[in-house]
């Protein structure tokens, strides 16, 4: 049985540490072809890092766009970008299945 990653997997300093940087090459990428791609998965780091303005910003770029990655991973990828989404959206008030670490 596959295990998922813990909440504070998502939170550790390494990973932090990696969407940071990626989130600097997405600003200096401009019009690069993949960075649709590279937004998503941002979306989805930064939501489960509780970085919720971070995350909608992302969403807002992309938005409209529904079978990117991570979301075509779920038998129901729209259902999947728009949950998330909606979860950045609310921020913490959303997040009972994340609660806060520490």
């Amino acid at each position: 049985m596959e295990q998922r990653p813990t909440a504070a997997a998502f939170r550790s300093p390494h990973l932090i540490a990696l969407v940071d940087a990626a989130l600097e090459d997405a600003a200096a990428a401009g019009d690069h072809p993949e960075l649709p791609r590279v937004r998503h998965t941002l979306a989805y780091f930064l939501l489960r890092q509780g970085r919720y303005r971070e995350a909608v910003a992302q969403f807002r770029h992309v938005d409209g766009y529904t079978h990117g990655l991570p979301w075509r991973y779920s038998p129901f990828p729209r259902l999947s970008y728009r949950s998330h989404r909606t979860r950045a959206m609310w921020g913490p008030c959303s997040c009972a299945a994340d609660p806060p670490e520490g």
